[in-house]
């Protein structure tokens, strides 16, 4: 009897332990980074050359449009990627790492959707970024947003470059 009370005691003071020493991960960044990192303003007021600019650099990246809302300067555009076997490890595409357990064939799609916007004197452009993991059975494995600051600073370096040629005319 006297053993059952010390394993219990034992037993309960390292579940203690075990579930106190585990503390909630927090997020990688919050609301306001993601948002700075997503956004760019450009010196420009012509949001129609800005549209313009970004449904060509989404082209040059493989994205097919699928909407855009030249009203609401919203724009939204996907690259279905092509099938892939997987088995463990992990997927790196566009700067961000999807977890992969399972061992079948996969495709991995990557959704943008764009916002430009008036901001003073300036156009505002925030884009976003999804991964979209997907078995050859149709279902969803996982969704993760692509949360790779340099990502987004290669992507706004070639949208820069875009406006330029769409303001000369080339």
């Amino acid at each position: 009897m006297k053993f059952k009370s010390y394993f219990v005691t034992f037993l309960m003071f390292f579940l203690i332990i075990g579930c106190a020493g585990q503390q909630p991960q927090e997020k990688a960044s919050t609301q306001l980074q993601t948002r700075s990192y997503q956004t760019k303003n450009f010196d420009t007021q012509d949001s129609f050359l800005v549209m313009k600019a970004l449904v060509n650099v989404l082209q040059d990246e493989g994205f097919i449009i699928k909407n855009v809302d030249k009203d609401l300067g919203f724009i939204v555009a996907i690259r279905e990627a092509e099938k892939k076997s997987f088995i463990g490890g992990t997927l790196n595409i566009l700067g961000g790492i999807v977890g992969s357990e399972e061992s079948w064939e996969k495709d991995c799609d990557v959704e943008a959707s764009a916002n430009v916007s008036q901001f003073g004197e300036q156009i505002r452009v925030r884009v976003n970024f999804q991964m979209k993991l997907t078995h050859s059975f149709g279902g969803t494995v996982t969704k993760k947003n692509v949360d790779s600051p340099e990502f987004y600073q290669a992507f706004f370096s070639k949208l820069s470059k875009s406006i330029f040629l769409q303001q000369e005319n080339i």
